[in-house]
C-alpha cells in the first residue's frame, strides 16, 4: 500500500503537491509563506501554506495539504458508496484540527487522493488561482499543445507532481521488498 509515513518523514506526495500549489498561488502573484514555524507556535501546528491577502476582503487563507489512500481499510467501507468520501473525511478532520487555533481566519483543507481525485476545497483553491492568473497575466504561452490554457497547465502539473510521487513511491516499496 503506499501511503505516508507519518513519524518518519516520508512525505514525497505531500511535499510535490505543497511545492507545486506554492508555485501556482505565486504564479497567480500572491504572496506566500511555505509552513511558518511562528504561525501557531503555541499549540506547535503550522499549516503548509499561508496565502496573504487571498480573500476579497484583503483576509489571509491558510492551507494544509493532504494526501490520502481511499483503499486504505479505513476508508474501505464508505468508499464504495460515496466517490471522495476518503478526501472529505481527510478535509473534515483537518477543519476540525485547524479550527480552533485559527479562530476567523479562512482555511483550506487542499485534499488529494492518491489516484488523482481532489477534493472540493482543493479544487477551488486551483480555480481561484488559475482565474487570478488568467486576469493578471495576459501573455501566457502555451508550453505545449496540451497545456493551451493556465488552468489546464496547473492541472497538468499538479497531476503530474502527484503521479510522479507515487511511481517513486512505488519504486522505493519495490526495491525494498526485491532487497529482502
Amino acid at each position: 500500500m503506499i501511503h505516508c509515513i507519518h513519524k518518519h518523514g516520508n512525505f514525497g506526495r505531500h511535499s510535490a503537491l505543497v511545492k507545486s500549489v506554492d508555485c501556482l498561488v505565486r504564479a497567480a502573484g500572491f504572496a506566500t509563506s511555505v509552513e511558518d514555524r511562528c504561525a501557531f507556535s503555541a499549540r506547535k501546528l503550522r499549516t503548509d501554506i499561508t496565502v496573504y491577502a487571498f480573500q476579497p476582503d484583503g483576509s489571509d487563507l491558510s492551507v494544509d495539504v493532504a494526501v490520502v489512500n481511499p483503499a486504505a481499510d479505513s476508508y474501505l467501507p464508505a468508499r464504495d458508496v460515496v466517490p471522495l468520501s476518503a478526501a472529505v473525511w481527510k478535509a473534515n478532520a483537518k477543519t476540525q484540527k485547524y479550527q480552533a487555533i485559527l479562530g476567523g481566519s479562512s482555511f483550506c483543507p487542499a485534499v488529494w487522493e492518491a489516484y488523482g481525485a481532489v477534493g472540493e476545497s482543493a479544487q477551488s483553491l486551483v480555480v481561484k488561482s488559475c482565474a487570478r492568473l488568467s486576469q493578471e497575466d495576459d501573455t501566457f504561452s502555451p508550453p505545449n499543445w496540451a497545456a493551451s490554457s493556465p488552468s489546464s497547465y496547473w492541472w497538468q502539473r499538479l497531476s503530474v507532481a502527484l503521479q510522479r510521487s507515487n511511481a517513486r513511491k512505488m519504486r522505493d516499496l519495490l526495491s525494498a521488498a526485491a532487497r529482502k
